[in-house]
């Protein structure tokens, strides 16, 4: 009876100009095919999205990144199904106001459209927990996965945990908390003068390399070189939904510390509330020099809970739960 509703039901996935890998995986495991979005700015951009929704090709069902990226398909036809895919921050933005305070129209706005969606599958019990409080409808979630080339590089790597180096992925954006994460690490080059921080990531601002020990690199293709000579992974997000790179480096046997605003906290967790933070520079840095304190063998211990830890984060496992799971959720609201 699934199976061939799924034959029968086309599928077409909404998605950002530069989305995630994992979200383009998931999105090829049910068949959908892809629809690039741009992402709104502004209320301007929300309304002319609205009325350009009807322009949308004809499907079944969409999969969108955006509430309104597909209502005017469903104004018309009922029995159209919206299922949304919360990847990113924007629910916490407007339940928490963070990274930033959303404005109220957009609030409003989405509390009003919300009705037109009919589930939810969200990239971690964070953004779960922030969407159900505007989002009236079943939510599952699914963790993203590490890329299938970066997953057999990542478990061939061995970081040098003596060191005391620091290692962060992200792009210069509110969201990965990097200003954070750079006045923690002034703090603990105080106390460590061979600590090392290499930022990985677009946009950031080169004079941060003025504080002594301060790397900025920008993009780089392979981030193998830093996390194998660091022992440390650390990003203190300000509603970062999930954070790929932080079980990334976990499954390269680097241990990783994240904000408590950061959905792979639900896994990082696991290593020890240590290696969780608060949004407080002095918090951050005084976890990170308690990791710096820790016995070489003790960091090793960790370094191979956390290689455990996130080797189920492949994307044959990741993609084969997403399927499981929208389809169920599929079949109870048709």
């Amino acid at each position: 009876m699934l199976a061939g509703m799924r034959e029968e039901m086309k599928v077409l996935y909404i998605h950002p100009p530069e989305d995630h890998p994992a979200h383009i995986d998931f999105a090829n495991t049910i068949n959908a095919d892809s629809l690039s979005y741009p992402t709104p700015r502004n209320l301007m951009d929300v309304l002319k999205g609205l009325m350009n929704g009807i322009r949308i090709p004809d499907y079944d069902v969409y999969v969108v990144t955006g509430v309104e990226q597909a209502l005017a398909k469903k104004v018309f036809s009922k029995k159209k199904k919206i299922i949304y895919l919360i990847a990113d921050e924007y629910f916490v933005g407007l339940t928490s106001g963070i990274p930033f305070k959303t404005p109220r129209w957009k609030r409003f706005l989405v509390e009003h459209l919300s009705g037109f969606v009919d589930g939810g599958i969200a990239i971690s019990e964070f953004v779960k927990r922030e969407a159900s409080k505007i989002l009236n409808c079943r939510i599952e979630v699914v963790y993203p996965h590490i890329p299938d080339n970066l997953y057999t590089a990542l478990r061939n790597l061995n970081p040098d945990l003596e060191a005391h180096n620091i290692v962060s992925v992200g792009r210069h954006h509110p969201v990965n908390g990097m200003d954070i994460l750079v006045e923690a690490f002034r703090i603990v080059k105080k106390e460590y003068t061979d600590a090392e921080l290499y930022i990985i990531g677009r946009g950031h601002p080169k004079e941060w390399e003025k504080c002594d020990g301060i790397h900025v690199l920008g993009y780089v293709d392979d981030f193998s070189p830093f996390f194998q000579k660091s022992s440390l992974f650390a990003l203190v997000g300000r509603g970062q939904g999930f954070c790929t790179a932080a079980v990334e480096a976990m499954y390269a046997g680097l241990p990783a510390m994240v904000s408590e605003y950061t959905g792979a906290k639900e896994v990082v967790s696991e290593l020890g509330k240590q290696f969780i933070t608060t949004l407080e520079p002095e918090d951050v840095a005084n976890k990170i020099m308690h990791y710096f304190n820790l016995s070489y063998e003790e960091r090793r211990k960790i370094s191979k809970k956390a290689r455990g830890l996130s080797a189920e984060f492949n994307k044959e496992k990741k993609c084969k739960e997403f399927k499981q799971k929208f389809e169920k959720m599929l079949e109870e609201i048709k």
